[in-house]
Order: C-alpha cells, then structure tokens, then sequence
C-alpha cells in the first residue's frame, strides 16, 4: 500500500542516499493537471526516484494556482500533489499522502524553483473513513533525493485543492525507476573488466 510504506517506511526510504544515479533515459514524466481530478498509474515492484519538473524539464506544469474560484490566477501557486492507493477501499476508507512545500508562491516558475531548491518536503495524510476526511496528520520532512519503494500496483496522482474546477495549472512529475544494488555492481564489474581489456590492449600495441 502506498500510504502505508510513505508512513511506515519513512526513515528506511524517504530520503536513502541514491542507490546509484537514476538515468533520465528511462524517466516517464506525469502530468496532473489541476483542472481535473488526477490520473492513475500503476509501478512495478522497486525502487523509484520522484522529482519535480516543470515546463524547461520536458512538463506541462510547473506548479498549480487554487486561488482562481475568486478570478486571481497571479498569485497562491503552489507545486505539491498527493497520493491514493487504488482501488479505493469500497466502504469510502482510504489514506490521502499529500507531498509539498505548502507556501504560496507569486509564479508558477517560482514555486517550481522554491521546491526544487528545497533540501526537504513536507509529508503528511489524510485518513478518509467512510469517505469523510479527517484532520492533516504530518509526518515530517522528506529529505531529497526523494526514493520510495513500492511493491507494485496502482496509484492515484492528484493536484489541487479537490475542487479542479477552481484551480488551474498542474504538477509535473518525473519517476524514474532505481536501479537495485546487484546490477550497479554487474555494471561496474563490467566495465572494469572492458577497462583492463583495453590498458592490455594498449600494453601490446606499445610493445
């Protein structure tokens, strides 16, 4: 379960050194605009890097604005998203994990660099019982480099307020799966073993 491991598992995942640098090449940005409710998407099992992107990044968004009920779409943007295991238990109790700075912004751009620039976000949730939300329960920070494990299944990406149709802009997120140890290890033996090949080649081309 999704917010169970975003709680439970805080201080072994959230926030681990990188297990090794998570290639962009295999990177797939998400982009959840605000204007509706979310998406969904479903992750193997493994270990996953999440970062903010924005629109320089390959995005849609770089942050969204909930103050538009009023017509003010130039100030309050804020770049943050939460989280829902799917499918969502049929008795309405569910866990809402909300990720995030929480300031409000005066750009877009500028809440995309306040977060990205942040060596911490906040976490928190939200437990839904019989579809009634409860009180914002905290978490505390998340250090970044941001890694969570997961064993696999779908999950619901949101941003906004829950009222879309008064926020506007998105969240653009990229999710990169990690690596795990035993193949950075067959990697790094591998090129060690194309690097002697090569100094012996040039050995005997000296010779």
């Amino acid at each position: 379960m999704f917010s169970r491991i975003t709680r439970t598992a805080a201080a072994a995942t959230f926030g681990l050194a990188l297990l090794g640098a998570a290639s962009a090449s295999n990177a797939t940005i998400y982009n959840i605009s605000a204007t509706n409710s979310g998406i969904d998407i479903t992750l193997a099992a493994g270990a996953y890097q999440i970062s903010w992107v924005g629109v320089a990044g390959g995005g849609l968004y770089d942050a969204w604005n909930g103050n538009c009920v009023s017509g003010n779409c130039n100030t309050g943007w804020v770049e943050n998203f939460s989280a829902i295991e799917l499918p969502i238990d049929p008795s309405g109790n569910f866990t809402v994990d909300l990720f995030g700075l929480g300031p409000q912004q005066s750009s877009a751009l500028g809440a995309l660099q306040a977060i990205q620039a942040a060596a911490n976000i906040n976490h928190g949730h939200i437990d839904f019982v019989g579809g009634v939300g409860g009180a914002f329960q905290p978490d505390g920070p998340i250090p970044q480099p941001w890694i969570v494990n997961t064993g696999g299944g779908s999950i619901h990406l949101g941003a906004g307020d829950g009222t879309p149709e008064n926020n506007f802009g998105g969240v653009s997120l990229s999710i990169v799966a990690v690596p795990e140890p035993s193949t950075w290890a067959m990697l790094i033996t591998g090129f060690g073993f194309a690097g002697a090949a090569l100094r012996r080649r040039r050995i005997r081309t000296v010779a």
